[in-house]
């Protein structure tokens, strides 16, 4: 083969006349050369019985440093708080807000992003929203949680495994402080004015809010004073019962234990529909709360009841779904309903935070899925829900890697289109507000759909506050008998009660009728 590589084609041509098939031979010999060959498997050979000699570096090789990212990019958004709608609200663009992108190095803690938002959304240090000295700041996420102003970047991207860290400026007005001075005269002690109660009988109550037993003051010491009272209804409080005297039984509870307490009587007691429950608060000192409950103790207890059955064992924003627990078995599911039905039928209060749509399963009534979409806005929190509105009204105007991160949180295992958003949506809801809490509606139905035979969407329209609904409870002398100081007493309150938002209202109904 050596000749052959080494033979010029002139001399090769008297051997082979051929041109093409000299070409095959030459070529052939040149890789089948022995001496190459066989110099590679000695090197092969060398290699494999003294893998040292063959990989010696200068240096330890510790991993590919290139490969280490030292910065990643980084969206910045604003939620701003809302007065009017009492939650945070993403600032679009036009209001000087939207997503701000730029890369930031990876030891960059969210203390830094607070100095970052405010020179991008407070330019010169003010915004349409007013003076940045102002609010007050914080980082959130897309979910609104805060995050640890000493968190770091990288730290935020190992958490979440994001493509594109998003995180928001939140900024709340601050609060004004009100300084109140004390004078230094001694107050001469104030002596009890005893005072007489009414309760009058209406149906403007079980029109309305279905309040009960409100009672008033009539103050014999002075006639200046107007009668102020609500009115209510207290013919109907158990239902259609035999003409015998009912029976009457006090629970004792602790103040701030009464979740606990009075599930346990629930489960180691029947509630019975013909019984009056009454009921008798411990203050921590081991003394009972002075006053006789004729319905307003009761009423107190169950909202302290269901407040903590709320931030218990239920999940959502403005509507609440109950979700399954270790702690919570088939006994104390069946008591939770037996309370229900024990304080709608003696003082008409019902649960209205809890979902609507799941109630009216418990009761054996169709769901439609319209009413299952508009529930499932309110269960998920204010940002989600708002971005998923938007996707269901215009699907191409919102950003898909969010709508994508928002629906992958809550499980969602379908690619959203513009053609099948609705339909996504709807499953998801029928999951968390249905399918979700099934064992639950187990448990209530024999009971709910037994003993609870009410018009929900009526009851839940009745019960909803609002200032005009507590302006009209209110009940007043004549004018024409009243001096100008009722007149002015009576004006401040309403015009009070009128200026209440939603929480301050709670409030004030729970002051004065436990609710």
């Amino acid at each position: 083969m050596t000749v052959i590589k080494e033979i010029s084609d002139g001399e090769l041509k008297k051997y082979i006349p051929n041109y093409g098939d000299r070409l095959l031979l030459v070529s052939f010999c040149k890789k089948h050369d022995t001496n190459e060959a066989t110099c590679s498997r000695i090197n092969l050979m060398k290699h494999i019985n003294n893998p040292s000699e063959h990989n010696k570096r200068s240096t330890k090789q510790l991993g590919n440093r290139n490969a280490l990212k030292r910065r990643r990019r980084v969206q910045l958004g604003w939620f701003n708080f809302n007065d009017e709608k009492k939650r945070y609200t993403q600032v679009k663009t036009k209001k000087g807000g939207g997503l701000r992108s730029d890369s930031y190095q990876l030891d960059t803690t969210m203390a830094a992003f607070i100095d970052e938002g405010t020179k991008l959304f407070f330019p010169k240090g003010t915004s349409k929203f007013g003076d940045m000295n102002e609010f007050e700041f914080k980082i959130i996420d897309s979910c609104l949680d805060i995050i640890d102003l000493d968190t770091t970047v990288a730290e935020l991207y190992a958490k979440r495994k994001d493509q594109i860290l998003k995180i928001y400026l939140s900024s709340k007005a601050k609060v004004k402080e009100i300084e109140l001075s004390t004078s230094e005269e001694t107050l001469e002690p104030v002596t009890k004015k005893q005072e007489t109660y009414q309760v009058e009988s209406s149906d403007i109550l079980n029109e309305a809010m279905k309040l009960a037993d409100i009672m008033t003051y009539d103050t014999t010491d002075d006639d200046n004073l107007p009668d102020i009272f609500f009115q209510s209804n207290v013919s109907a409080l158990v239902g259609d019962l035999d003409e015998t005297i009912p029976m009457m039984e006090t629970i004792n509870l602790h103040r701030g234990h009464v979740f606990e307490e009075l599930l346990n009587y629930g489960t180691s007691h029947s509630f019975n529909s013909s019984t009056t429950y009454h009921v008798e608060m411990i203050l921590p000192n081991g003394h009972v709360e002075q006053g006789a409950d004729t319905g307003g103790v009761f009423r107190d207890a169950l909202t302290e009841f269901w407040n903590s059955f709320y931030d218990l064992h239920t999940v959502g924003d403005e509507t609440k779904v109950p979700i399954i627990s270790h702690k919570m078995g088939e006994d104390r599911w069946k008591a939770i309903a037996e309370i229900m039905v024990i304080g709608h039928k003696q003082e008409h209060y019902l649960p209205i935070f809890i979902s609507k749509s799941f109630l009216r399963c418990c009761l054996g009534n169709d769901v439609s899925d319209d009413d299952l979409v508009k529930e499932y806005m309110q269960v998920l929190p204010a940002c989600d829900s708002q971005i998923i509105s938007e996707a269901i009204r215009s699907f191409n105007d919102v950003d898909t890697d969010e709508l994508l991160d928002i629906l992958s949180t809550y499980g969602a295992k379908v690619m959203p289109s513009e053609s099948n958003i609705l339909r996504v949506i709807t499953e998801m809801a029928h999951k968390e507000i249905i399918q979700g809490p099934a064992f639950i509606s187990k448990c209530w139905m024999p009971i709910l759909n037994y003993f609870l035979n009410i018009d929900l969407d009526k009851v839940y329209n009745d019960l909803k506050l609002s200032p005009r609904k507590v302006v009209a409870l209110l009940k007043f002398p004549e004018t024409d008998s009243m001096t100008a100081s009722n007149l002015a007493v009576m004006n401040n309150l309403k015009r009070f009660v009128k200026s209440c938002n939603e929480d301050n209202l709670k409030s004030f109904l729970r002051f004065c009728t436990g609710m």
